[in-house]
């Protein structure tokens, strides 16, 4: 007995112990997870955030910087003296960045599927309007506050958006901004405030 254990070779206790097999076999989707959740440095459980935040920025790349005749766009100030804009886009999805005094904005759309789930309540017209009363009824809490204008806004090697903006006071900057986490990971000068 003993001489037939010895040469079992290592597969065979896959048989013997089917539990190695379903564990390794169920784990499978934790490991994409953390690997994708390394790779685009946020935590574990953010990845599906991540990846929808990146997909919205590919869909509404275009209404991320035209013009406000083109888009539905308030910038606002909160108690806490944070700048928050909002974008509106004509596909209902809404672009919100916060920006906290004396620090650079962070980015973070909000899709309109997500409030197409529940929007069988609603009837007060067409998608978008819904978000715009929504957005005008928060705006009556706060003070409007001018801000930069976006330029132009592009893509680098990586895939981070490069958005290039003329401030208030006449010079003009780029933000890189991470598309999976909505934060601007670099500010530079732009040599001009020229069309990407």
């Amino acid at each position: 007995m003993t001489a037939a254990r010895k040469k079992k070779k290592w597969w065979q206790w896959l048989f013997a112990y089917p539990t190695i097999i379903t564990s390794a076999i169920g784990a499978v989707p934790q490991y994409t997870t953390w690997t994708k959740a390394v790779m685009l440095g946020v935590p574990w459980s953010a990845v599906g955030e991540a990846e929808e935040q990146k997909a919205l920025w590919t869909k509404n790349f275009e209404c991320s910087w035209k013009e406000p005749s083109q888009t539905a766009k308030t910038t606002l100030t909160t108690s806490r003296n944070e700048r928050v804009t909002v974008t509106l886009c004509p596909s209902g999805d809404a672009l919100v960045a916060i920006q906290p005094p004396g620090a650079e904005p962070r980015f973070r759309w909000i899709g309109f599927d997500r409030f197409d789930a529940g929007r069988t309540a609603m009837t007060d017209g067409p998608p978008a309007l819904s978000v715009r009363a929504a957005a005008a009824a928060e705006g009556a809490r706060m003070l409007v506050q001018a801000e930069g204008v976006v330029i132009c806004v592009t893509r680098d090697a990586n895939g981070f958006i490069v958005r290039r903006l003329q401030l208030p006071d006449g010079r003009c900057q780029e933000q890189i901004v991470n598309p999976y986490t909505g934060k601007v990971v670099e500010v530079r000068p732009a040599a001009a405030c020229t069309k990407c």
